[in-house]
């Protein structure tokens, strides 16, 4: 019944996830996709008898490899946390290189003049 339901709407690619006794699990909330399918899977693993089929997600039908590999995916904050790490890095190891430069002329200039300081003598 729920094949023929789905049939002509925008939830058609998921009809061969229903075969045999089935739930539905099903949120609107936009913001708490990925919360929500990881909470759902978290129930699933705890139920012993339930199998999980896939999902969809926006418009894609997800397998369950795929639903574990969007769940494990870190927040979204922390990947842009990330990417600011990765664009400063290079701009802090090249301001560390350059500092070194006039610290290591200081060092040369200073054994220069004890070196003539001392010849002096």
């Amino acid at each position: 019944m729920i094949k023929a339901v789905l049939r002509d709407t925008r939830f058609t690619n998921m009809r061969e996830l229903f075969s045999g006794p089935t739930a539905i699990i099903y949120w609107t909330e936009e913001n708490d996709t990925l919360l929500a399918m990881k909470q759902a899977m978290d129930v699933v693993k705890k139920q012993k008898k339930i199998v999980l089929m896939g999902a969809k997600f926006e418009n894609m039908l997800l397998n369950v490899e795929m639903m574990h590999g969007l769940v494990e995916l870190p927040a979204l904050e922390v990947l842009r946390a990330q990417v600011v790490g990765v664009i400063q890095s290079p701009a802090q190891q090249l301001t560390a290189v350059l500092n070194r430069i006039p610290q290591r002329l200081v060092g040369v200039l200073q054994q220069k003049a004890e070196a003539s300081k001392e010849s002096s003598e």
